[in-house]
C-alpha cells in the first residue's frame, strides 16, 4: 500500500476514531486549555478553573460515568450503576449551565455523537449558541478540530460539525424533538417550559421517549422550581437526592450549607433595625456541630474538600439528583452577607421571600391545600354567639391585614390558660374607622362582656 495515501487517510480518520481520554469533563478542559471569554465570564474570563465553581463536577462527572472519590452512594446503591438521567433543582448564581455547556463541547471532542440542548425559548437558545456555545467550542482545541473547514455549518440553531449535530431548540418549538436524533439531551430551565396541552408528553418524557432505545444516553434536566408541584420538584424527589456537604474548618464536622444558619443578629442599630452595611461586612455562618463562627474567606477551601452525598435511599434505577443553592457560590454578588440582606428584604414581603426561596436557595414554594368536610366545619362551631366570650379574658387583642384597599380584622382573647377565643371580625376601608374597631377593645374589655355558654 502507498505509505502516502495510507498517512493521508489515517490524518483524515483521525478525527472520528481517536480512542477517548480517561479525563472527566473538567479535568479535561483544564489539561487542554479552554479558555473562558468575558462575554461567558466577566469577572473569571481565562483558562477553565474548576476551582471557581467546584460545585459542578458532580453535574460533568455525569456525562462521563465516572465519578471522583467525593461523590457518595448510600448501602444498597452502586455508584458503578449505569447512570442515565440527572435532575438538578438549583439556584440562580451558582453556574450550572456553565458546567452543562462544557459537558457538551467536551462530549462533541471525545464522544462524536448528536446533542440535543433545549431552553425555554427559541430566542435564548440563539442567544446560548451565538455568544456562549460555539466561542467554548472554538476555545477547547480538540473540540475546534471537529468544525468544518472554513468553519461552515456553525449556524445558530443547529451545529453541523465533523460526524455529529447539535440541535439547540426553544422550548415551545411545536414537535421540535421529532427526527433528531441524539445521545445526548439537556432540558435546561425545564420548568419555564411551555404546559404541554391535554394529551401532549412534557419536554421532558418526551426526550425520554425520544432516547429510549439509545444505548448509553445522557439526559440533565435543570430548572430553579416555583412549587413543590412543578416538574423539576417531583422529579427531584425520585432520584438520589444527592446534596453538597463540606467541613468545617474548626472541627472538620461534614454538614449542608442551610440558610437558617447564617448569623447576622448582631448587625442591629440602636433602635433595633438591622444596619445592612453591617450586615454585608460582618454575617458568617455557625457550624452545625461546634458552633463556631465560618467566615465567607473560608468557603473557597470548604468547597475544594466537598462531598456529595446522597440522601434518597430508594432512587429510581438510573436517576440521579441534585440540589445546589447560592451558599455554595464564590460569586461576589452572592457572598454571605449578600444572601442575609436579601433574606432581611424577605421577612418585610412575601412576594420577595418566595423569590429569594427560589432564586437563592433553590427551594420551591410549599404547597398549601386542605379537604374540608361538613363534619369538620360542624367541630368548628363555637358555643358561644359572636360578640361574646365563654370567660373572662386575660388579654384582649385585635389582627389586621392591612394590605389593599380593605383592612381586615378579628378580635379575640387570652384565657388566663393561654386558649384564644375569637370574638368578632369585619373590616374597614381606613385606618381612622380601624382605630374606633380597635377603642372598642378596650371598653369592652372594661365591661367585661362575658357570656354563658349557648
Amino acid at each position: 500500500m502507498n505509505f502516502g495515501i495510507r498517512d493521508s487517510l489515517i490524518k483524515a480518520l483521525q478525527g472520528f476514531y481517536q480512542p477517548r481520554s480517561s479525563l472527566t469533563p473538567w479535568q479535561y478542559h483544564e489539561v487542554n486549555k479552554t479558555y473562558l471569554e468575558a462575554t461567558e465570564s466577566q469577572d473569571y474570563a481565562g483558562f477553565y478553573d474548576h476551582t471557581l465553581a467546584p460545585q459542578n463536577t458532580f453535574v460533568m462527572e455525569f456525562f462521563s460515568g465516572k465519578f471522583s472519590d467525593n461523590v457518595e452512594f448510600l448501602p444498597g446503591t452502586p455508584r458503578d450503576t449505569a447512570w442515565r438521567e440527572l435532575i438538578i433543582m438549583k439556584s440562580s448564581q451558582v453556574g450550572v449551565t456553565l458546567a452543562v455547556l462544557l459537558a457538551i463541547v467536551w462530549w462533541i471532542a471525545e464522544v462524536g455523537k448528536n446533542v440535543i440542548y433545549a431552553i425555554s425559548s427559541e430566542v435564548e437558545a440563539r442567544r446560548i449558541s451565538n455568544s456562549r456555545l460555539q466561542p467554548l467550542i472554538r476555545n477547547c482545541p480538540p473540540a475546534a478540530a471537529k468544525i468544518q473547514p472554513g468553519g461552515h455549518g456553525l449556524n445558530d440553531m443547529t451545529l453541523y460539525l465533523l460526524g455529529l449535530v447539535v440541535y439547540l431548540l426553544g422550548g415551545g418549538s411545536e414537535g421540535g424533538f421529532q427526527n433528531k436524533s441524539a445521545t445526548m439531551a439537556i432540558l435546561d430551565e425545564a420548568d419555564h417550559h411551555p404546559i404541554p396541552k391535554p394529551g401532549q408528553l412534557n419536554n421532558l418524557d418526551e426526550l425520554r421517549a425520544r432516547l429510549k432505545a439509545v444505548r448509553d444516553a445522557k439526559i440533565c434536566s435543570i430548572s430553579r422550581p416555583k412549587t413543590e408541584g412543578d416538574l423539576t420538584a417531583r422529579e427531584h424527589k425520585t432520584g438520589t437526592c444527592h446534596v453538597i456537604v463540606v467541613p468545617c474548618p474548626h472541627c472538620d464536622f461534614y454538614q449542608e450549607l442551610k440558610n437558617e444558619n447564617l448569623r447576622f443578629d448582631h448587625c442591629k442599630d440602636l433602635a433595633g433595625e438591622y444596619d445592612l452595611q453591617r450586615v454585608l461586612k460582618e454575617t458568617w455562618y455557625e457550624c452545625e456541630f461546634c458552633h463556631k463562627a465560618i467566615e465567607e474567606k473560608h468557603k473557597r477551601d470548604m468547597l475544594l474538600r466537598r462531598k456529595y452525598r446522597q440522601t434518597n435511599p430508594s432512587p429510581r434505577p438510573g436517576k440521579l439528583s441534585l440540589h445546589i443553592s447560592d451558599l455554595y457560590s464564590q460569586f461576589s454578588t452572592s457572598t454571605w452577607g449578600v444572601l442575609a440582606t436579601e433574606y432581611i428584604a424577605g421577612l418585610k414581603s412575601v412576594g420577595a421571600m418566595t423569590r429569594y426561596r427560589q432564586e437563592r436557595l433553590g427551594k420551591p414554594e410549599r404547597l398549601r391545600s386542605s379537604e374540608l368536610k361538613g363534619e369538620d366545619i360542624t367541630k368548628l362551631r363555637s358555643a358561644y354567639h359572636r360578640g361574646t366570650i365563654p370567660e373572662r379574658p386575660a388579654l384582649m387583642c385585635m389582627g389586621v391585614d392591612v394590605q389593599g384597599d380593605v383592612k381586615k380584622w378579628v378580635k379575640g382573647g387570652f384565657s388566663s390558660r393561654g386558649a384564644l377565643r375569637v370574638v368578632d371580625w369585619g373590616y374597614t376601608l381606613s385606618f381612622d374607622e380601624l382605630l374606633e374597631v380597635a377603642a372598642e377593645i378596650g371598653r369592652a374589655s372594661c365591661r367585661e362582656r362575658v357570656s354563658s355558654p349557648v
